[in-house]
């Protein structure tokens, strides 16, 4: 019964990733409908955890978003928001041709009457900033909390904690995007780069890897072992680039290793199957 399953997909490709003689041997047994099922749940092997290290994040890099704002940001002129807030006084904290930074403790924020490329003001319970080329946010935050922070790192990693926290939607939704083109293109730039490579290999008579079609199915089977140890680390690591670098360490070394039991040649892998049979059988006996 369990053999007769192991024929079946996606048994038989589970059967044939955690070996390296047989991610060689069985290169001929996908579909193409089956090797795009493949390349599919690789992807979604490394998304799912990459996914979940998105969902808890908790602060973004304003700089990606508001980039001259936060560079034009310093203590002096935390300081001149905070001194502003607790005297509940409206105020110019920095003004010149270009930038425009206030606290407004009773009127609501115009933007449209600000002449300045750059501007960041504080309202009692709001927030406008606007970049030199036109970018406009306008967000309902808790200013007491921000007023709070000592120094100008820890007042800009409260904006960032309650930007992401009103924006997580649009955050995630973009971050995942992200990732998901990052893994597409990381995942078929080893999958075709590498197949493409080990075609050449037809053009030796001592290996039997026959044109791209053959070397596409053994990346596919060599790849799956270490995608999935991948895939387990980022569960545990929040570290993107490690996920990475298992992922391709670990394919690389199982492409060495199947070489190394088959020399990609089928006649030499069935000499080492009938050699390991009988040394299994000696030691039986």
């Amino acid at each position: 019964m369990t053999k007769a399953l192991s024929h079946y997909f996606p048994l038989n490709y589970f059967q044939t990733i955690i070996s390296p003689t047989r991610s060689f041997t069985n290169r001929k047994y996908l579909s193409v409908l089956q090797q795009i099922i493949v390349i599919i749940f690789l992807q979604a092997l490394l998304m799912m955890p990459l996914s979940l290290q998105l969902a808890q994040v908790n602060e973004v890099d304003l700089t990606i978003y508001f980039p001259t704002v936060i560079e034009t940001m310093d203590d002096e002129i935390v300081t001149g928001l905070q001194e502003a807030y607790e005297a509940n006084e409206s105020a110019v904290i920095r003004e010149n041709d270009e930038v425009y930074i206030s606290y407004i403790a009773d009127e609501t924020i115009d933007l449209e009457s600000i002449t300045q490329p750059l501007v960041f003001t504080l309202g009692q319970d709001n927030i406008a900033i606007r970049e030199p080329d036109s970018i406009t946010f306008e967000q309902a935050i808790d200013v007491d909390r921000m007023m709070q922070q000592e120094g100008v790192d820890a007042f800009i990693s409260e904006l960032s904690r309650q930007f992401t926290s009103a924006n997580r939607l649009s955050i995630y939704l973009t971050g995942v995007i992200n990732i998901t083109m990052l893994v597409l293109l990381n995942v078929l730039g080893l999958i075709l780069g590498t197949s493409f490579i080990l075609s050449f290999m037809k053009n030796l008579d001592q290996f039997d890897i026959h044109g791209f079609k053959d070397a596409f199915q053994v990346v596919l089977n060599t790849m799956g072992l270490p995608t999935l140890i991948a895939a387990i680390i980022g569960f545990i690591s929040s570290d993107t680039a490690l996920v990475f670098t298992i992922q391709g360490l670990g394919f690389v070394l199982m492409l060495m290793l199947s070489y190394w039991n088959t020399h990609f040649n089928d006649a030499y892998a069935e000499r080492q199957r009938i050699k390991k049979n009988r040394k299994d059988e000696k030691e039986v006996f």
